[in-house]
């Protein structure tokens, strides 16, 4: 993921639009980080319903 770098000159020509563009990453961020979490809770939640009912089998989980 590429992330676009404030220069030093445009916060001191602009400090509102700067913390605008900061705290919109850190929103974009922390819905991407989020997501991901939900992916891995769901495969951990499916991998433990698949454990239980067949405990002797191998676990395989595609996370994709």
């Amino acid at each position: 993921m590429v992330v676009q770098e404030i220069s030093p000159k445009t916060v001191r020509r602009h400090p509102t639009q700067a913390v605008k563009a900061v705290s919109i990453a850190a929103v974009i961020l922390k819905m991407i980080r989020n997501a991901h979490l939900k992916r891995v809770k769901k495969a951990v939640n499916k991998a433990v319903v698949i454990n239980q009912a067949n405990p002797d089998s191998p676990l395989i989980i595609n996370i994709s």
